[in-house]
């Protein structure tokens, strides 16, 4: 990091062939996972010269200055050669400049005046990620918001929903479904935005006529046919054919979803978006009424195959979404994300290697298997670390430890209660 300031400092003084190298050179070796968090630290060093590619920055750059934008690299990872060329094009936009901006300072302020104007409104999730609402999104947003799956994944993902339609990401506790879907929404809509995502959750009192059609008490008490959430979202959509519209159905075999869709099952097939396949629907507004599912409609599932309570999706259920299994991510990107917060690295790597080593007693065991193992998430802070990160950091893991870990496991081995505070007390070894 030293190393990055210095070459920084030289650079700004005298920007030439030598010092480019050093500097795109020591940006390279930089420890960190996010280089967008490397280009605020170089901002603050020389303002004049460096542009901090924070989502700010980015998304105001993408609304208010889409040219430059298109010339520059805005990925949340760059290389020191990539931020070289930014910096160099950036100083050669400003110099030809007579308007604000005509520094990097200048549009940052810009950038935050942008974003105060647009800002969300209060109740955002703790987690949510760093950029506007109405801003552009993409995989790599979603990478820079926390993701350890790869980009090349991410996109395979898209283009499975893109061509399936419907989707269902299935996978043990703490493999952030939820999480992830709300995003590949966003990724499909183009931008993050709640006007084309929804998010709803099955529950097993949830009926067809909660959900597509039915019988329900109107404004003046009486009962009236009313169209569900999901008729509303279609209606919704079929008014906006530019525009993709995503339904994100958290925990969907917490509810019998043959039950629910009832009709809606043949709809949702790829193959039957259009006027041609429309069916008559169980509840009519009158007797030449049909529906079919508009095709900018898509539909994302979780599924938490490790609760023994939920139902079983039946095959007719099945053929009409693709599947995607999500895995524990205690891998490297996950390390660069939490080290990045400040916490302890060494502590980090040996709580890694005790959660794999315990997901493998959990997979091999015969009456668990691979579904019970135990996600990143639960390793994932959500807040920064503070000013003594190795005591910080083993105050948290006891903590997730005894409260969030403890509980999944003695459900796991609950009449082998010894193992179950074994495996507890391996975990806590290692703090």
């Amino acid at each position: 990091m030293w190393d990055l300031v210095e070459t920084a400092v030289a650079y700004a003084a005298d920007q030439n062939l030598e010092t480019s190298v050093q500097l795109a050179d020591a940006f390279d070796r930089a420890p960190f996972g996010q280089t967008r968090m490397l280009t605020m630290g170089l901002y603050w060093i020389r303002p004049r010269v460096f542009l901090a590619y924070d989502s700010l920055n980015v998304g105001y750059l993408q609304k208010g200055m889409p040219d430059l934008a298109d010339d520059l690299v805005l990925k949340s990872k760059i290389t020191g050669e990539e931020f070289i060329a930014n910096t160099e094009r950036v100083t050669a936009e400003f110099s030809g400049r007579e308007e604000s901006p005509t520094t990097p300072y200048e549009l940052s302020r810009e950038a935050w005046l942008f974003s105060a104007s647009a800002a969300r409104p209060s109740g955002q999730e703790d987690g949510e990620d760093p950029i506007l609402d109405h801003d552009s999104y993409t995989t790599e947003s979603i990478i820079e918001a926390g993701s350890f799956i790869d980009q090349t994944e991410l996109d395979r993902y898209v283009e499975i929903l893109k061509n399936k339609k419907n989707l269902i990401l299935q996978g043990p506790p703490g493999t952030g479904k939820t999480w992830l879907a709300k995003r590949l929404g966003w990724v499909l809509a183009g931008e993050r935005s709640d006007e084309y995502v929804t998010v709803m959750q099955f529950h097993p009192s949830m009926s067809y006529e909660d959900f597509v059609r039915g019988m329900r008490p109107g404004k003046d008490g009486r009962l009236e046919l009313l169209d569900g959430p999901f008729l509303q979202f279609c209606e919704k959509a079929r008014q906006d054919p530019e525009n993709n519209y995503v339904m994100v159905i958290e925990e969907i075999n917490r509810g019998n979803p043959s039950q629910i869709f009832g009709e809606l099952l043949t709809l949702l097939e790829k193959t039957k978006r259009n006027v041609h396949s429309a069916m008559r629907l169980a509840y009519t507004q009158s007797p030449d009424e049909r529906f079919f599912i508009p095709p900018n409609v898509f539909v994302i599932g979780t599924m938490n195959v490790a609760d023994r309570s939920l139902a079983f999706v039946d095959m007719a259920l099945r053929r009409r979404f693709a599947f995607i299994e999500l895995e524990p991510q205690l891998n490297d990107a996950w390390l660069d994300f939490v080290t990045g917060k400040e916490y302890d690295r060494d502590m980090m790597e040996r709580i890694r290697t005790a959660v794999t080593a315990l997901n493998e007693e959990i997979e091999n065991d015969p009456n668990l298997g691979r579904q019970f193992r135990i996600g990143h998430s639960y390793f994932v802070p959500s807040s920064r670390g503070g000013d003594n990160p190795t005591g910080y950091t083993k105050a948290w893991l006891r903590n997730v430890i005894e409260t969030e870990i403890r509980p999944l496991v003695d459900e796991y081995w609950f009449d082998q209660p010894q193992r179950a505070e074994d495996e507890i007390t391996k975990l806590k070894e290692v703090l």
